[in-house]
């Protein structure tokens, strides 16, 4: 009986902590090729693979749910190695799936412009890449503007944040309501 609880609680808290639609998953197994051509249409290397990555370590605020959940400490972050681009291999984190495929594509798009100028600086690397995708294909403005409103939706409150994180979390909306007006560095 005890392990029933126990399971039952892991389950409970696990879920509740953790910002995850898995009835609008998206695997990257089912729309590796599409993407694959995406990414190369766009200009990214021809011979660059396709894979998923694994969870690396997080460094963000984690709420007390997650704190007593266990959760948040990691997640699947696109990125390159070598000849691969790595990305999720699972896209659940917004409530229906054309949303989801939406960010692979736009992972990719990112991902073509794989020489930004700022790789250790999360928020103006992204900036940067965003920036590049716009400029360069105007027509991604539908899929940006469709990501970031979820994502906007999704953002903390910034009262559940304490103070050291609140200047972050006020730039990083600033930057995805306006990348071209605002930078990291003012």
């Amino acid at each position: 009986m005890e392990e029933w609880v126990g399971e039952k609680w892991h389950h409970f808290i696990t879920g509740r902590s953790q910002r995850r639609y898995l009835d609008a998953a998206v695997r990257l197994d089912d729309i590796r090729q599409p993407v694959a051509v995406f990414f190369r249409a766009l200009g990214g290397d021809a011979g660059i693979e396709l894979g998923h990555t694994s969870a690396k370590p997080l460094h963000s605020h984690r709420n007390w749910l997650q704190k007593i959940a266990g959760t948040g400490k990691k997640a699947e972050l696109g990125h390159f190695s070598g000849e691969h681009l790595y990305l999720p291999e699972q896209l659940d984190v917004f409530p229906n799936k054309p949303l989801n495929t939406d960010l692979y594509y736009w992972l990719a798009a990112m991902a073509s412009f794989n020489h930004a100028p700022h790789p250790q600086h999360i928020i103006e690397h992204n900036q940067y890449l965003t920036l590049q995708v716009l400029q360069h294909w105007p027509g991604m403005q539908a899929v940006y503007n469709r990501v970031k409103m979820a994502e906007l939706k999704q953002r903390p409150p910034l009262s559940s944040l304490p103070e050291g994180y609140k200047s972050t979390e006020i730039l990083i909306r600033k930057v995805l309501q306006n990348p071209e007006k605002i930078t990291a560095f003012d």
